[in-house]
């Protein structure tokens, strides 16, 4: 197990005792302070890390038989792979949706 691996065990332990740096620290014989340092370094380092960009995917949408989405009066629901929900109403400007959806997907 790496150092950074070990420390973010003891965070998480840290974390759900909740007992102050000081308390828990002494509890496992550990400075205070390293508890500390190591709590601000790991968060540092995650914040910084580069994000992987995911790029949206559009599905085709064939209209089979009869049914018809032209006058149509409940909305299209997309789900994302960010979890995000779209609702797409009939009518609506699809180069807007696709930038919509682009925005959604790089957070």
């Amino acid at each position: 197990m790496t150092k950074a691996a070990e420390w973010e065990e003891r965070l998480a332990a840290w974390k759900t005792s909740g007992e102050s740096a000081e308390e828990f620290a002494a509890r496992h014989g550990w400075n205070a302070r390293t508890l500390v340092w190591w709590k601000s370094h790991l968060e540092r380092k995650r914040s910084s890390a580069p994000v992987k960009k995911r790029r949206a995917r559009f599905a085709r949408v064939v209209e089979r038989g009869s049914a018809s989405l032209v006058g149509a009066t409940a909305p299209l629901e997309l789900v994302l792979a960010s979890g995000c929900t779209l609702r797409v109403w009939p009518g609506a400007d699809l180069e807007l949706v696709r930038a919509v959806v682009t925005a959604l997907e790089r957070r």
